[in-house]
Parts: structure tokens; sequence; C-alpha cells
């Protein structure tokens, strides 16, 4: 395995576990949660990156900013959430 190929391995796995930990904000939120509902499902990660992704973040890219360039597609994911809440608000108030 080239380092290259470890590296993006690595990012992939972090990306992956601060995913897991958006879910688990506070020890009191997790303590709140049922056993059966713990933790975050593969989908669940799947469905988050596939979502930072459509604003052009790439986890596989040989990338020397890593995390802030992470950081830059959750805020432009951020953004487009918000636009759409907006857009859908204010379609439902011309019905």
């Amino acid at each position: 395995m080239s380092i290259k190929t470890l590296a993006k391995a690595c990012r992939t796995f972090a990306l992956a576990m601060a995913f897991s930990g958006v879910a688990a904000t506070s020890v009191q939120a997790q303590q709140s949660r049922p056993a059966s509902g713990a933790g975050v499902t593969r989908a669940q990660v799947q469905k988050e990156l596939a979502d930072l992704e459509s604003v052009g973040y790439d986890a596989t890219a040989d990338d020397d900013h890593y995390p802030s360039d992470l950081q830059a597609a959750e805020k432009r994911l951020a953004e487009k959430s918000a636009s759409q809440h907006v857009v859908s608000a204010d379609v439902s108030a011309a019905n």
C-alpha cells in the first residue's frame, strides 16, 4: 500500500469518525437516547458524505488542506440547506 493510498484511507476514516461524532454532541444526549437507537448507521454516514460531495467536497482528493476543505464544504452545505428551506417556505406561503 502506497503512502498516498494510506493517507487517503486515513482521511476517509477520519471523515467517517467525524460524522459519527456529530450524532453524539454531548454525553447527556447520548444518555437520553434509547440503546436501540444509539450510534450512526452506515447509511447515515454515506448520505452525509454524498451531501458534502454535492457541494464540491472530495474525500479522496490528495489535499493538504484537510480539515479546512471539509469545514468549507460543511459551510456550503449549511448554506445550501438554508436556501432550500427558504425556497420551500416561499412556495408554501404562495400556495
